[in-house]
């Protein structure tokens, strides 16, 4: 299976809904490739994704003395240096060399997200369970970490909370399942890959050879991925039954439902 946890990612409840809202373009090339975009990490359009809160960064001394103590060195400010800009290039390598699928984490349809991502009425929001979403991959070979996103104060917090995440270590997994606390309304479940011949040999060259260099499509089974697909609240019963008909064409038979925020008020 495609699928790796790790001790340093973030489960999600079983019980969990989710939800993938997006445009009908973008719903159609899911089906059609019968694969899930990963966008890299590099190129959200937040510019903190996958980088280091500042208290982690100004650590950073305090963290290198605590090596030269391990192996009996002396701290040196130019062995400091050459360490910090390592690490530095290590993490802007793994920000281009990851890619990222998200879901939103709802018991109920919502209307931020709706608003959020589809800029005109003709989308859709493909709803599943963490289940069916780790399922769909069975047949992929990529390896794909699951985790749940904390969100945290890039100012003033750091990654280790004794009860929320209570991992001492920073490690490559962490910067991509911490995101700045302005994003907590998306209360994101994500799923990422590392390309590795990005992130060991190429880098940036070897996005510069593909056809789409924001990311890649991942494999899944479309029937075992979806679990309903809701119309967006604004779509009308004509548009309704022409996607309805393009799924058909598509060969899929979906379980299609109106949203749920048509419903009459109850006076």
């Amino acid at each position: 299976m495609a699928i790796e946890n790790h001790d340093y990612l973030i489960p999600i409840e079983s019980n969990a809904i989710l939800w993938r809202y997006m445009d009908f373009h973008k719903f159609i090339s899911l089906l059609e490739t019968e694969s899930l975009f990963f966008c890299r990490a590099d190129k959200f359009s937040d510019p903190f994704e996958g980088t280091i809160p500042r208290k982690e960064v100004e650590y950073r001394p305090t963290s290198f003395k605590q090596i030269c103590d391990i192996y009996n060195t002396p701290f040196e400010t130019e062995k400091f240096k050459e360490w910090e800009s390592t690490t530095i290039d290590f993490n802007k390598i793994t920000r281009i060399s990851t890619v990222i699928n998200c879901w939103h984490i709802n018991n109920h349809e919502s209307d931020a997200m709706w608003r959020l991502y589809l800029k005109t009425n003709e989308g859709v929001a493909v709803q599943t369970s963490p289940q069916r979403l780790l399922n769909s991959f069975t047949d992929t070979k990529e390896s794909i970490n699951p985790s749940k996103v904390r969100y945290i104060d890039f100012d003033n917090e750091i990654y280790y909370h004794e009860i929320d995440y209570p991992v001492s270590s920073v490690n490559s997994f962490t910067t991509f399942i911490h995101k700045r606390v302005e994003f907590k309304s998306e209360n994101e479940f994500r799923l990422f890959h590392t390309v590795k011949d990005a992130q060991y040999y190429q880098g940036e060259n070897y996005w510069n050879k593909k056809d789409n260099r924001i990311g890649m499509f991942i494999g899944v089974n479309i029937e075992t991925l979806i679990d309903k697909v809701y119309f967006p609240p604004t779509l009308g019963e004509n548009e309704q039954k022409e996607i309805e008909l393009q799924i058909k064409d598509l060969g899929y038979t979906l379980d299609l439902q109106p949203s749920l925020m048509q419903k009459k008020p109850y006076y």
